[in-house]
């Protein structure tokens, strides 16, 4: 069986997956057709043959994803660990089999989809980004080596000074991080990004808090995919004052630190953060490029923790600083969520 998309390609079905799937349509530019099978990528260059003819020269990246009804499974599941009610949410164990990503374009799909679902359902609108595992103290902490990137629902962003619930989380933590919001778009078709193509778009620079949530049963025994589609631990952030003169700053060199209750937990430097925080601006515009997808003006992307995460009991008060970026703080209330 074929499957033949608008844009002009002929797919033989059988040649992909064993398993019925939904074909993505990514319209980030046209150079090249990927495919992503549960058991080989193959990716169209010149003199590379691969499973499915090209009918169109001029047609877009596609990618091959879980069907439509293992996405919707899978999103009830980890819907379930935000729902608006603490008698409703559950802790998480591991997805089944059959309904997880296998790899993280479909983990970045699956993300997408729990999105929309969650912003249907009121939980607000995706107006920032989080991006985790950017330095070596949280790389070695979960035991993952690479960047993992998730969204922020404007409905859990505090300005400056934030007042939580305690019990509105399943185990709550907390980071220390350094934000940026942008003034202009960063698109798929400027990459790909290194540090200094991406400044020109940063308008202002923040000191923050993210707020994470360990809504699994076992964390460390969930896959890195998996972890991602639930927007990797993201629960929400205080984003401190923002920062215009920000160019006058050694972003690399400025330090910070956190403190709950007045004690000190931890600090660091900018350049902990992929050796310069705008590193890790260019590589969430490069993934999101790879996906066809835009950074967009007045978006802000909290860039990494220079802090390990700190969990915290209701009646904490958490406190940062960072150097020339200033303070923000979030007090978890012992009632109410």
């Amino acid at each position: 069986m074929n499957v033949v998309t608008g844009d002009g390609l002929l797919v033989p079905r059988s040649n992909i997956l064993d398993r019925p799937f939904d074909v993505m349509i990514e319209r980030g530019g046209g150079g090249g057709i990927l495919i992503n099978d549960r058991d080989h990528d193959a990716t169209r260059r010149p003199g590379c043959h691969c499973p499915f003819q090209r009918l169109n020269p001029h047609a877009p990246r596609i990618v091959a994803v879980m069907d439509s009804s293992g996405i919707e499974t899978a999103v009830d599941i980890l819907a379930r660990g935000r729902a608006a009610g603490r008698l409703e949410r559950v802790r998480m164990d591991l997805l089944p089999s059959d309904i997880r990503p296998s790899d993280e374009d479909e983990a970045y799909a699956l993300q997408k989809a729990l999105h929309q679902r969650l912003e249907g359902s009121g939980h607000g609108h995706v107006s920032g980004h989080k991006i985790g595992c950017t330095t070596t103290v949280m790389q070695e902490y979960l035991g993952i080596h690479n960047p993992c990137a998730g969204g922020i629902f404007d409905s859990t962003v505090h300005e400056v000074d934030g007042i939580v619930g305690h019990a509105g989380f399943q185990h709550v933590g907390v980071e220390c991080e350094i934000a940026v919001r942008l003034a202009e778009d960063l698109p798929a078709t400027g990459a790909p990004y290194d540090a200094n193509s991406v400044a020109p778009a940063v308008e202002t620079v923040m000191a923050a808090i993210e707020i994470v949530d360990d809504r699994w049963l076992d964390y460390p025994s969930v896959d890195t995919p998996t972890l991602i589609a639930d927007d990797f631990f993201g629960a929400g952030c205080v984003l401190g004052r923002p920062v215009t003169g920000w160019r006058s700053l050694d972003l690399a060199s400025i330090t910070g630190g956190m403190s709950i209750n007045g004690e000190s937990v931890g600090t660091g430097v900018g350049g902990d953060i992929l050796g310069h925080p705008l590193e890790a601006l260019a590589w969430l515009a490069n993934s999101k490029a790879r996906r066809g997808e835009t950074l967009a003006s007045g978006e802000f992307v909290l860039l990494g923790s220079i802090v390990q995460t700190r969990w915290v009991e209701a009646g904490d008060r958490v406190e940062i600083e960072i150097e020339g970026l200033g303070e923000a703080s979030i007090l978890f209330e012992t009632t109410g969520e």
